[in-house]
């Protein structure tokens, strides 16, 4: 992978980087994963140390893992945090959710605890192959795993307002598609080199990088040079397609009758002292 132009305009499209094989190992792996399954918790008064609920309190693995980003549309997608480093922590201390009042959490009970630290352990062992199997083992070598998500595209979904992930760029993105139709909708990136003036101009105009709109919404200049950075390439099976987390993009509207499945994968380079 050439860096100096990720670098210099913010992505790389690879195309036929992974092997049907391992995509389809991928894919079969999570469909066997229960996102229906029920967790209990018991609702906790972190103030006075005390339970709250009577019975325990059920929700969905699928609830549980929720990864959606909080800032752009989501209609008709699913997003499932498969493994963060954060994780680590559920084997040694109990983990509390909090809701708007922040003095109320939730203690996951420890069947349900077991039942997610094994899952996560797993996540982490299958992926990980992705860097020690694959051409992408010499390419990331001096990069860690920082998160891993599973995005679950149904017909209809929105197309997502124009967003930076990360707005100090010290993460890259994966983007790996489990299949492919030709009217799935693709991931869209702006090349930095004509897009990345905005970035100052937005923030002393308080607009947030984490969601500056629809082009449609954008004054002549910028729609101009949006879509003149605007590389929409379908991603294909055994593609990957990298971007760094300041790099302005959007999630598509999926115009077919079929489910867009994909991985996004956060790394970050190692502290190298």
């Amino acid at each position: 992978m050439n860096l100096n132009l990720l670098n210099k305009q913010g992505f790389i499209h690879m195309k036929n980087t992974l092997s049907i094989n391992i995509i389809a190992e991928i894919y079969e792996y999570l469909n066997n994963i229960n996102f229906n399954y029920i967790i209990y918790h018991d609702k906790i008064n972190l103030i006075k140390k005390r339970k709250m609920n009577t019975i325990p309190v059920k929700m969905s693995l699928q609830t549980f893992l929720d990864g959606h980003n909080i800032h752009i549309k989501q209609y008709n997608r699913k997003v499932y945090q498969l493994w963060l480093p954060q994780f680590e922590k559920w084997k040694i201390m109990p983990i509390f959710y909090f809701d708007n009042d922040k003095n109320i959490g939730s203690l996951i009970q420890d069947k349900s605890m077991n039942y997610v630290i094994a899952l996560c352990v797993n996540n982490q062992k299958v992926f990980n192959k992705l860097f020690t199997t694959t051409n992408l083992q010499n390419i990331f070598k001096n990069y860690n795993i920082m998160g891993i998500k599973y995005f679950i595209n149904e017909p209809g979904c929105d197309e997502q307002e124009i967003h930076t992930d990360d707005i100090y760029g010290d993460t890259i993105y994966l983007t790996i598609p489990l299949n492919f139709h030709k009217n799935f909708g693709t991931t869209s990136v702006y090349n930095n080199q004509i897009v990345n003036k905005y970035k100052n101009i937005y923030i002393n105009k308080k607009r947030n990088l984490n969601n500056i709109g629809n082009l449609n919404d954008f004054n002549t200049e910028e729609k101009n040079d949006f879509l003149k950075a605007e590389y929409k390439e379908s991603i294909n099976i055994g593609d990957v397609l990298i971007f760094k987390g300041d790099t302005f993009h959007k999630g598509g509207k999926n115009l077919s009758d079929e489910t867009r499945h994909f991985i996004h994968i956060t790394l970050k380079q190692k502290d190298i002292t």
